[in-house]
């Protein structure tokens, strides 16, 4: 649960903090008095925040301030103020928690799954490839329909009966040469025969068929090693990969700056919307941008691991499930409860 923040100040006071733990301001209201003005002062730069008076005593307020900052509170008028929030709760989610050594063995893990799975279908590949001769022979002339042209087809299936009884007779002079290619070998030397009557012209068109059908078998498994290829490009096309929690993450492009790690502070801007309705819920674009210590529980935990790997100038896209992000309490009035989101984030600095 998230704990309430709040601080009163007196009139022309300066109430200057370095920030130990992140918190949120969600309002300042005017208490005695007739008027107020709040000003911020942060990374030497003073703001003002709020006006207010008899007519507007209460202003409501987004302000995120980060562990580390050094922010200064100042008012000045004749009436006391109070800012009201609450500190930032690491745990945001009811569900499952991950540290930061369970984040990284879930990374690898999913990395070696999808390594495995591409080794996986290169040896079976390989195995069709250097597959014995026994089997060779069992299946050749299924392995013959399934990859040459229709013309070819009709000449097997016209010569099948011939060939079994071919199988026969050639069996006892060579046991080395599998029994499908004697076949194929004593058909093509025994049909030309009958129409030639033992010419050498058989001789020439036995060897003809013999090397149009290598060229063929040579032929289909390279096709087959295309087929995965095609999906890996498939796949890089896209973009998108799956990292820790389930968070998807999609580099728009490409930084050229340091490398955000876990533990550095970083500084980004952002949009954020719901993946339901495409509907933005926050945003910052301007300034210095939203500063937060990566991995340090600051955020929400889809940052926390999406961030990582960017670099300075880089844009990315992060889908962050409910359980990496505001879970089943959600953040009203903005956020409903179990919500995906999406953010757009670009890394300004790394410090």
């Amino acid at each position: 649960m998230s704990m309430f923040w709040g601080l009163c100040m007196k009139p022309n006071r300066k109430y200057t903090q370095t920030i130990v733990k992140s918190f949120h301001i969600s309002g300042v209201a005017l208490d005695d008095g007739s008027s107020a003005k709040l000003y911020i002062t942060a990374d030497k730069n003073k703001y003002i925040v709020a006006t207010l008076n008899k007519a507007m005593p209460q202003v409501p307020l987004d302000l995120n301030f980060c562990k580390g900052d050094k922010i200064m509170f100042q008012t000045t008028g004749d009436a006391n103020v109070s800012l009201i929030g609450y500190l930032h709760d690491s745990d945001l989610s009811d569900d499952e928690d991950y540290d930061d050594d369970e984040y990284a063995a879930l990374a690898d893990k999913l990395q070696k799954k999808g390594a495995e799975k591409e080794s996986d279908e290169d040896e079976d590949e390989s195995d069709e490839e250097e597959e014995d001769d026994d089997k060779l022979a069992a299946e050749y002339s299924s392995f013959l329909e399934g990859d040459e042209s229709g013309e070819e087809e009709e000449d097997d299936s016209e010569d099948d009966d011939e060939e079994g009884e071919e199988e026969e007779d050639e069996e006892s002079d060579d046991e080395d040469t599998p029994k499908a290619k004697k076949a194929k070998i004593a058909e093509s030397a025994k049909k030309p025969a009958k129409e030639q009557n033992g010419v050498s012209k058989g001789d020439q068109k036995q060897q003809q068929q013999q090397k149009s059908k290598k060229d063929k078998k040579a032929a289909a498994p390279e096709a087959k090693k295309e087929q995965p290829k095609a999906k890996d490009n498939k796949q890089q096309s896209a973009g998108e990969r799956t990292i820790a929690g389930g968070v998807k993450i999609q580099d728009l492009s490409a930084g050229t700056g340091p490398e955000a790690k876990q533990g550095k502070r970083v500084s980004v801007y952002y949009t954020g919307r719901l993946k339901s309705n495409n509907k933005t819920f926050d945003s910052m674009q301007k300034g210095n941008g939203f500063k937060f210590a990566l991995g340090g529980g600051e955020v929400i935990k889809g940052w926390d691991v999406g961030v990582v790997g960017m670099k300075v100038g880089g844009k990315r896209r992060l889908t962050c499930p409910a359980h990496m992000a505001y879970g089943a309490r959600g953040h009203p009035p903005t956020i409903p409860p179990n919500s995906t989101l999406v953010f757009d984030v670009e890394l300004k600095a790394v410090h």
